[in-house]
């Protein structure tokens, strides 16, 4: 409605080259037309005030008297113009002596659920008044659903003499602030100062935030010990990389002490950022992680890091266990198919193909063949498409016997990139906008 009434009053529903006296013969209607805007406006408003105002007579006193999803229930219903009566009890509460601490608490954990953004102005006003242990998670709150009133207003407990407060003023502001103020921000930052689960639940948050092509966290974010900010920072770092983490991703990657995913986070934060590591000293102790014989889960996470990043040792390595296994059972079809996979993975499709065809000959017309499963007829395509094979590899897409959509996944590998136009591929993938 805010929009119709702006179109009500826009210039150019009148244009300039009509004579005045026709175009004046306009302006009475649409002040008649936004008069009545407003008027209707107006009517919806106090009827929505007066609704919220009798919810709250009607149910607010169970729900202070028992908060539970019960009774908060039809308080919400009317949000968010129930914080209007929900702040002039917290107002009287506030203003009472002694404070009623605990019917303070009861009325703000309903408001953060309701509060738009002029509500959310108002309770940043009043945070003064609130009891200390409330405070922060006010503030946290006022910021995410305020508008930029409230956000200019939180920077001033950027340095509040409360700890507490002045660290949910950075962190709410990093991820509620303008692009152009974070890297000021991002400046403040001192791990010494924060609480570690508050603030890796912060980076964890900001890995999804636009920031600015040159935003740096303090160098001394890679010095610190908590498992759990080291974790979020690797987390951070696979959306963000930058280029002085190396030696911080490294360490973590390889620290036995840190469990399977933390350092797997480590290891994919490290190939997306791995452009950005100019010497690639890294690389070098990735590989003699390898080297050094060996051959747990971490390895594999490490040797498929160096495949990706372009390094021929994660490959040999990744290679290494199913060429010996399928050396030592070269009857087993099942090994072999194990050792096609591999090979398609590692985008050794010339090899892959090999191994497909030799297996599949070899079972052809025997009780086994029919014992194949659509994912070894996949690998089987992708292994000839990748060699130049295009029969096979259309005739092996088509022995899967998947649908349109069960393909799709697989459409925009880059070894069937030559052949999506030509039949039995065009037949066998969607299109992409399908």
């Amino acid at each position: 409605m805010f929009v119709a009434a702006a179109l009500l009053l826009s210039p150019v529903l009148i244009p300039p080259a009509l004579p005045a006296r026709v175009a004046s013969a306009f302006l009475p209607q649409q002040e008649a037309g936004f008069e009545s805007l407003q008027a209707e406006l107006a009517k919806r408003t106090a009827a929505r005030r007066k609704a919220a105002s009798e919810a709250w007579i009607a149910h607010g006193p169970a729900y202070m008297k028992q908060p539970s999803k019960g009774t908060m229930a039809p308080l919400l219903e009317v949000a968010p113009e129930v914080q209007d009566p929900l702040l002039k009890a917290l107002h009287q509460r506030l203003d009472a002596k002694p404070i009623q601490v605990n019917e303070v608490q009861t009325l703000l954990f309903l408001l953060q659920q309701v509060v738009d953004p002029g509500g959310a102005s108002r309770l940043l006003d009043a945070l003064d008044k609130l009891p200390a242990a409330n405070r922060p998670d006010v503030l946290r709150n006022a910021v995410a659903r305020g508008n930029q009133r409230t956000i200019a207003a939180a920077r001033l407990y950027l340095s509040d003499q409360d700890p507490d407060l002045r660290e949910a003023a950075l962190e709410s502001l990093l991820l509620h602030d303008r692009k152009e103020n974070l890297q000021e921000l991002a400046d403040r930052i001192d791990l010494k100062q924060v609480n570690p689960e508050l603030f890796s639940l912060t980076l964890e948050e900001l890995t999804g935030r636009e920031l600015p092509e040159d935003f740096r966290l303090p160098t001394s974010v890679w010095e610190t010990e908590q498992k759990l900010i080291r974790g979020s920072l690797a987390t951070f770092l696979q959306t963000h990389p930058q280029e002085d983490s190396e030696t911080f991703l490294i360490a973590l990657a390889l620290d036995e002490s840190q469990s399977l995913p933390q350092r797997q986070r480590a290891l994919d934060a490290y190939v997306v950022g791995g452009n950005q590591f100019r010497w690639k000293a890294g690389v070098r102790d990735l590989e003699r992680y390898l080297k050094d014989g060996n051959r747990d889960k971490a390895s594999v996470a490490v040797a498929w890091a160096l495949h990706h990043l372009g390094e021929r040792r994660g490959r040999r390595f990744l290679l290494a266990g199913p060429e010996e296994k399928a050396k030592r059972n070269p009857d087993d079809w099942q090994v072999q198919l194990e050792l096609g996979r591999m090979q398609v993975d590692v985008s050794e499709f010339a090899d892959a193909y090999r191994t497909f065809k030799r297996t599949f000959d070899s079972i052809d017309n025997t009780p086994i063949a029919r014992r194949l499963q659509p994912l070894d007829y996949l690998y089987a395509s992708r292994a000839a498409a990748g060699s130049g094979h295009r029969r096979e590899a259309g005739d092996w897409l088509s022995a899967t016997n998947l649908s349109r959509q069960e393909l799709a996944p697989y459409r925009d590998l880059p070894e069937y990139a030559d052949y999506l136009k030509r039949d039995p591929f065009s037949r066998l993938f969607p299109a992409p906008a399908e």
